[in-house]
């Protein structure tokens, strides 16, 4: 762009003619520029389902004593299992029983031992060739 000058200044007027013509030409490049940049800058939606998880799981946390579906919630297993891993603790088949408390029938986990009792490795009880058998018997049956 040349410098327009006027008795040794800037024409003003003329710079922004200039500038006006420069914008009009460029003006759709701009806008899809500048708009994904000012909508990238908005505040991020939240998953609402993820976030009540999330304050769910800090409830939780902050108990003593759990029950099987938030042990279940806090692990991301079904109550089921966890009710599994109990019998095997009153059948003295778990090499690491389950902590847990059963108050006249009703279960409760101490929630700072369950934590620490999760990430102890626990072999399987009955051997995989136990497991394989079940998963073989069922899909001969499927062919069937």
């Amino acid at each position: 762009m040349e410098t327009m000058t006027f008795n040794g200044h800037h024409d003003t007027d003329e710079i922004r003619v200039q500038i006006a013509r420069i914008c009009d030409q460029f003006r759709e490049g701009l806008v899809a520029t500048v708009v994904p940049l000012c909508a990238s800058r908005q505040e991020p939606q939240v998953d609402e389902e993820a976030e009540e998880t999330r304050r769910t799981i800090e409830k939780i946390k902050a108990k003593e004593f759990i029950s099987v579906e938030e042990a279940a919630l806090l692990f991301g297993c079904s109550e089921q299992h966890l009710r599994n891993q109990v019998q095997k603790a009153i059948d003295g088949t778990a090499v690491h029983p389950i902590p847990f408390a059963d108050l006249d029938g009703v279960l409760r986990f101490p929630q700072a031992e369950l934590l620490m009792w999760a990430p102890i490795p626990k072999p399987r009880t009955g051997g995989k060739a136990n497991g394989r058998e079940k998963h073989k018997a069922h899909l001969s049956a499927v062919k069937e």
